[in-house]
């Protein structure tokens, strides 16, 4: 399927002296996802899921101004951020054996220009300046596997076990 949500944003800004301004913004967000998905006489299951999905940064990062009311602290705000972008895509799979089941998941999640935040501390002048800006690099997986059986003749007591293993990469 396809989405396109519309957002339409206003954002009045005023901060003593040093601004004074308003911001519009109307975005439309293309948004697919996918989903197949394989039965084979209630013994096998397959699915594949996909999706994308965009978010835009916060219209108070896209000021061109700089907010030097903390004499310590300094926020330095982005004009330029872009759309932050997130690609996710699952498998499933899901086997049976007479009363014993056998599931596998995978997932794999990329973000493309996430919002992060740059810090520089100036120790000669006790002075910290913080950034917003696009990071590239964040993705994230996770593997499952699963096993579930009925101890004895009847389905009162089932065994089951899952191992799940997650791997994070964070710039």
């Amino acid at each position: 399927g396809l989405s396109l949500p519309v957002a339409h944003e206003e954002l009045k800004y005023w901060r003593g002296q040093q601004a004074d301004t308003t911001l519009y913004r109307n975005t439309t967000f293309l948004s697919p996802n996918f989903y197949m998905s394989l039965y084979k006489n209630n013994k096998m299951q397959i699915s594949m899921n996909g999706r994308m999905s965009t978010s835009a940064p916060s219209l108070t990062y896209m000021l061109d101004v700089k907010d030097t009311l903390n004499p310590q602290y300094r926020n330095v705000f982005n004009p330029n951020l872009k759309n932050s972008t997130t690609y996710c895509l699952s498998l499933y799979s899901r086997f049976t054996f007479k009363r014993s089941f056998l599931n596998f998941d995978a997932n794999y999640y990329n973000t493309r220009n996430q919002i992060g935040s740059k810090s520089v501390v100036d120790l000669t002048k006790n002075l910290r300046t913080s950034t917003p800006m696009n990071i590239d690099g964040n993705w994230s997986s996770d593997f499952s596997i699963g096993y579930d059986t009925p101890l004895g003749k009847g389905d009162e007591w089932r065994l089951k076990d899952d191992v799940r293993y997650d791997f994070n990469n964070s710039v």
